[in-house]
């Protein structure tokens, strides 16, 4: 799921995670691998929200997946698995919601 930026604030608001930019060069080969989504780095690997359901009004509830693990202890490459849902939600405006002007 590929955030717009106010999806991107509401997460950041929500639990406190920002996304690796779309300017960095590893955003692209991620994209090659797990398809167009806003990626999240964090101590234990790459993460990715998934639309978990869509709520009356076209509001929208994302989980995130963990869906690559750091190949050693110094994180310095990333080795995918099985996608793995975690316990973490976040309420996203309705898609139509979050254009910008």
């Amino acid at each position: 799921m590929k955030l717009t930026a106010i999806q991107i604030k509401q997460v950041e608001d929500q639990i406190g995670m920002r996304p690796i930019t779309d300017d960095e060069p590893v955003v692209s080969q991620l994209s090659e691998v797990f398809g167009d989504h806003s990626f999240y780095l964090q101590e234990d690997g790459l993460h990715m929200l998934t639309l978990h359901a869509e709520l009356e009004g076209g509001a929208q509830v994302a989980n995130l997946v963990h869906v690559a693990q750091w190949s050693t202890d110094e994180a310095g490459s990333l080795v995918p698995r099985e996608p793995d849902p975690t316990d973490i939600y976040v309420d996203l405006l309705a898609p139509e919601e979050t254009t910008e002007s």
